[in-house]
């Protein structure tokens, strides 16, 4: 009886050690990986400003603004038909 009560001490105070480790790293994760929004928003406009970049405005309508893409020319879609109209003849000749 005497061996089971000190088992289970041994095991309350391993797992209260644990508990304290868990919170330790908790809290210190929480601590380094909380960024300040306002921090954050200052570095990148230092760096944009340090390299002539404009990535302040650019990057708040990334996910909004409409990407522009350009029609294919004449030139482009005859390439490209053509390429397909040779991968279609070398797959009816293996065939």
């Amino acid at each position: 009886m005497n061996q089971i009560g000190a088992v289970m001490d041994k095991f309350e105070a391993s797992f209260d050690q644990a508990d304290v480790l868990s919170e330790t790293v908790a809290k210190g994760m929480d601590a380094t990986t909380a960024a300040d929004s306002d921090a954050v928003e200052s570095l990148l406009q230092q760096v944009s400003d340090e390299h002539g970049l404009q990535f302040a405005s650019r990057a708040a309508d990334a996910s909004t603004a409409p990407v522009a893409m350009s029609a294919p020319t004449a030139a482009l879609q005859d390439s490209q038909e053509d390429a397909l109209e040779k991968r279609l003849a070398a797959l009816r000749s293996v065939g």
